[in-house]
């Protein structure tokens, strides 16, 4: 039997009204009930769901747009404004708000539910994939609260979500490169283990390789990226200790710079010698010396799909919505093409 506000009521020893003041966190509740009452709305596994009176009345017109941003230089990512900007493009037209928070700040689960979900602050949620869990999103889809992931895995491919084609992007750009007839590609990025994002770009490079019917050489293959000093220090050593290496893929455009500037020291020259490839045109991809082949990631257009899919949920609650993929642009220059 489902459980309700009233047998909430009745387990706390308290009126009705006061549970639901609980539950949007009023201040003229004391600490020590609302811990109470939570603890037995988390021991009844009761969601409250205010979704629908809160509809009743008015649509707050304000969508969350949470971040995972452990220090401040995320909030100096042009990236970062760039999704803002494509959210904007379709909410804005539609009178909604944006308020942009960090998820970091946020305490615990509980805390998150208690200040965005039940007191019913946004209509719609835009959350960081690096951020949740099964969990997590179990007991947001049991609240009813629109909402739409930024990113995509294979955890939680079962909920609504936009994201680049990371694996594609990976596959493209290593495919030109062994087009190009090189077969020792190095591999520069950041930890598959922990971030999504650079997992499946890693994919979509190993994958490449299959297509070709070559074996993979996965000393090639470092993920402890940091910056473009660590890819300068890196790409020396992977050199010294495989002198067939013949290109190298960077994760963005920093290390691609680090990884120029190494080769560069070594009298090495791109493409001649190392060909050099990036993902993201944006900030540096178009002016390194030479001009950087890169697979163009449009986050503009990122941030408008999950605005376009944010919106269609809240107008129309019960449709179905699953991940959806932009497919990256491979703009191809004089860092990776060898004369034939």
């Amino acid at each position: 039997m489902k459980i309700t506000i009233n047998d909430i009521a009745k387990a706390a020893n308290v009126s009705k009204s006061t549970v639901s003041k609980v539950i949007n966190d009023s201040p003229t509740i004391s600490d020590e009930t609302k811990k109470r009452v939570h603890n037995i709305m988390k021991e009844m596994n009761y969601i409250p769901n205010p979704y629908a009176t809160q509809l009743a009345k008015q649509n707050s017109k304000t969508v969350g747009l949470f971040v995972n941003a452990s220090h401040q230089n995320h909030f100096q990512d042009p990236f970062f404004y760039s999704i803002i900007g494509g959210v904007e493009s379709t909410l804005m037209p539609d009178n909604y708000e944006i308020n942009v928070a960090n998820i970091n700040s946020i305490k615990d689960a509980d805390d998150f539910f208690r200040k965005y979900v039940y007191n019913r602050k946004y209509c719609g949620l835009i959350l960081p994939i690096d951020s949740l869990n099964d969990t997590f999103i179990t007991k947001l889809k049991a609240s009813s609260v629109p909402f739409i992931i930024i990113g995509a895995s294979e955890e939680l491919k079962d909920s609504p979500s936009v994201d680049i084609n990371n694996k594609a992007a990976g596959e493209t750009v290593t495919l030109h490169l062994l087009d190009q007839g090189n077969r020792h590609i190095a591999y520069l990025g950041r930890s598959s283990q922990t971030n999504p994002l650079s997992r499946s770009r890693i994919e979509g490079y190993k994958t490449a390789f299959t297509k070709y019917n070559l074996s993979l050489d996965d000393r090639l293959i470092s993920e402890k990226a940091i910056d473009d000093q660590w890819a300068h220090k890196e790409v020396i050593r992977i050199y010294q200790e495989n002198p067939l290496l013949d290109s190298v893929v960077c994760e963005d455009n920093y290390l691609a710079y680090g990884a120029l500037k190494a080769l560069k020291e070594m009298k090495l020259r791109v493409p001649q010698d190392i060909a050099v490839v990036t993902f993201n045109n944006y900030p540096l991809a178009p002016y390194l010396t030479p001009p950087m082949t890169c697979v163009h990631m449009d986050t503009f257009e990122l941030g408008r799909q999950v605005g376009q899919s944010l919106l269609e949920k809240i107008k129309k609650p019960d449709i179905d919505i699953q991940t959806h993929l932009i497919r990256p642009q491979l703009i191809i220059r004089e860092s990776s093409i060898r004369s034939k």
